[in-house]
């Protein structure tokens, strides 16, 4: 197993895992969504990594990255702020980057905002706006998490959000098993600073959309969602039509996280991409 290492990036000790060593390609770097973490990768990131370097991230607030000083802090933008920051630490050229859901929308800002880091981009079950609600959270739901956080801390929040009918849990529950995912989400939210609920999680739910913004990207894009993944398939259909040359990828049967549900697929997706680069 990797060890995690360390780079200081603004206010933030940020975490992260490297796998592979190959220098003759550029790093691809992964970029996980919101509560998750660098671990949402750990089952493919060595799979790719035969011929280079896979990077993968904790985002601020998250497992081993450090918490923001001021809960204000958390916003999508700053959240590229803080990956661009890394990227510069890490590797010094262009890097292959793909977004889950909330890392897609942070990867979408760092690559409208400094087109010059990237070289290409992935984007899984995300989107340029906010998801349509009802999604698998309400308005109502997420005030009384956000008002949990507050008053009890993160662990009380987490027993209203188990409580939801979620199907994608009991299939990877069946995939992976019950026990490697519940010791996987103890570890998370046993990490996970509160300002992640009450500040970061209403703002991926409502922001305003910079679709005419994406627009403006001209890097190989390739867009993949689950089609059982609610409005988040819209998003992601809807911003690859934005992206000129971009390439969409509805995955059968998968919700919001492909990678552990259709591994193989996933992988051969990530693998075209950049196989039609290198």
């Amino acid at each position: 197993m990797n060890e995690p290492q360390f780079v200081e990036v603004g206010d933030l000790t940020m975490a992260y895992e490297t796998f592979g060593a190959g220098e003759d390609l550029p790093p691809l770097v992964l970029v996980h969504g919101i509560t998750g973490a660098r671990t949402d990768f750990a089952h493919v990131a060595p799979k790719l990594a035969a011929d280079r370097r896979v990077i993968t991230v904790d985002n601020r607030g998250h497992l081993d990255t450090s918490a923001s000083p001021d809960p204000a802090d958390y916003s999508l933008e700053q959240l590229a702020t803080d990956l661009a920051g890394f990227l510069a630490a890490v590797t010094d050229e262009p890097v292959d980057l793909l977004g889950h859901s909330m890392g897609g929308m942070v990867t979408l800002r760092l690559a409208i905002a400094h087109p010059e880091l990237v070289r290409s981009l992935i984007f899984m079950d995300t989107g340029a706006r906010a998801p349509e609600m009802p999604f698998d959270i309400d308005d109502d739901l997420m005030a009384l998490v956000v008002g949990t956080v507050e008053e009890h801390g993160v662990d009380a929040a987490r027993a209203i959000m188990s409580d939801r009918d979620n199907p994608e849990r009991k299939l990877l529950d069946e995939l992976r098993g019950p026990e490697v995912m519940q010791a996987d989400e103890d570890r998370r939210y046993a990490a996970m600073d509160p300002g992640v609920i009450t500040h970061l999680a209403p703002i991926v739910f409502t922001h305003e959309s910079i679709l005419d913004a994406a627009r403006s990207i001209r890097k190989p894009t390739t867009v993949m969602a689950g089609a059982n993944d609610g409005p988040f398939v819209e998003t992601s259909r809807e911003l690859a039509e934005a992206i000129d040359g971009a390439v969409f990828h509805e995955i059968e049967g998968a919700y919001h996280s492909p990678q552990w549900s259709h591994e193989e697929l996933w992988l051969a997706l990530v693998r075209d991409h950049l196989a039609a680069l290198d």
